[in-house]
């Protein structure tokens, strides 16, 4: 795309370079190229560089289909027609792919000013995390009856049983967080400043193969964050679960915390009922932004 003032082009690997400089979260950690080498485009006004935008043919499964991008146009250029030039460009791109849309490659904290450019820019919000903040008393009162359930119907598999997380085959935390969290499986960071040996736990079946994992930070103004919690398909809507997140309530009352904080995805009802169940409050919302591609 070329006017008089606006050049917009694939970049060239010098220009790759700088666009990484612009788009660090997308291309710095080269997260976009972790299975597919991104596109980039670099936009230009009066000579300069005003702009890149970054996009990957990755279609995230049961959502609809969207290319992720990411974008960033430099500030003296603002509202003058870069952005929405980089954006008809990936959008010619993603139909090329057949993919009739765009969504934003991070999820932006709902009333940001990140939020805001994506709407000004044509793009829907969509939910992507909920983060609640529960009593810790309130949440033992919600998880012992459902707890004391299973144990009556027998729903507790002899042998299973909970370590802390630091006693787990590391192989075995990093696939089961790999395949369901995305993350690089290079190992899991259990023994940081920030996280937590004694509240942080893995659930074990009785053939010695981790059901589940749960990773939480020290308390920090009396509140336990739950940073991560996966449970293997197989063993879902199950015990493992539910003894992860009571075990691991009682474990951060037991030294200090007075809350628990967590996050729950558009796949978490369970995780949202259980919050609004223990009287949670909304902490805040991240939402990540679509445009449905019109074709000409």
């Amino acid at each position: 795309m070329q006017t008089q003032e606006l050049s917009i082009r694939r970049a060239s690997t010098p220009e790759r370079q700088l666009a990484a400089w612009l788009l660090p979260r997308a291309l710095g950690v080269s997260r976009l190229s972790q299975h597919v080498e991104p596109s980039v485009l670099v936009a230009y006004m009066e000579g300069r560089l005003a702009g890149a935008l970054a996009m990957a043919c990755i279609v995230a499964p049961n959502e609809s289909p969207a290319v992720p991008c990411a974008l960033h146009v430099v500030p003296w250029v603002r509202r003058r027609g870069v952005a929405r030039g980089l954006l008809a460009e990936a959008e010619r791109l993603a139909l090329h792919w057949g993919v009739p849309g765009l969504t934003s490659f991070d999820a932006v904290h709902e009333g940001s000013p990140e939020a805001e450019c994506w709407a000004w820019l044509g793009f829907e919000p969509v939910v992507a995390m909920q983060r609640f903040r529960c009593s810790g008393v309130a949440m033992q009162d919600a998880l012992a009856p459902l707890w004391k359930r299973m144990q009556a119907r027998g729903g507790i598999p002899e042998g299973a049983k909970l370590t802390p997380l630091g006693e787990a085959p590391p192989e075995q935390l990093s696939r089961l967080r790999a395949m369901h969290l995305g993350s690089l499986p290079d190992g899991i960071e259990v023994y940081g400043e920030s996280h937590d040996p004694d509240i942080s736990l893995a659930a074990w079946t009785a053939d010695g193969r981790v059901a589940g994992m749960l990773v939480c930070r020290r308390p920090v103004n009396g509140a336990v964050f739950v940073e991560s919690r996966v449970v293997a398909p197989g063993q879902r809507n199950g015990w493992v679960n539910l003894c992860l997140m009571l075990e691991g309530v009682k474990r951060g009352m037991a030294k200090g915390a007075t809350a628990i904080e967590f996050d729950a995805g558009p796949a978490h009802a369970d995780t949202v009922l259980l919050a609004r169940r223990a009287g949670g409050e909304l902490v805040h919302r991240t939402l990540r932004f679509r445009r449905a591609i019109k074709s000409d």
